[in-house]
């Protein structure tokens, strides 16, 4: 948790706005957004996937894997991902029926 906060921290809003991923992390976040919805990602991919959130937003189906690297316990993150998601592409049919799932029961009072 110490980590996920630093890490965080040291991406913030306006730094993480600049980011660009190169070839190989473009490669590798285009594999994340490619996993189906039952994948849970380990930390580091959390981490890819926030690290380059503002990258990631013309990508439409690349929200619901950016929903679940939120700290849902975190109000200052969960109004940054409700800020973010609101810059992002429309959502496709089964991306929506996805935030409607479990995995989201966390974001419901979003």
């Amino acid at each position: 948790a110490k980590h996920h906060k630093l890490a965080r921290s040291l991406l913030s809003a306006g730094f993480a706005r600049e980011l660009k991923p190169d070839g190989q992390e473009r490669a590798r976040l285009n594999s994340l957004v490619a996993l189906p919805p039952t994948q849970r990602l380990k930390d580091e991919e959390r981490e890819l996937i926030w690290k380059f959130r503002y990258a990631l937003r013309s990508q439409k189906q690349a929200l619901t894997k950016l929903l679940k690297c939120v700290d849902w316990s975190d109000a200052r993150e969960v109004a940054h991902a409700r800020q973010l998601s609101e810059e992002w592409s429309p959502p496709s049919v089964p991306d929506l029926l996805e935030l409607l799932g479990a995995s989201f029961v966390n974001a419901a009072s979003w």
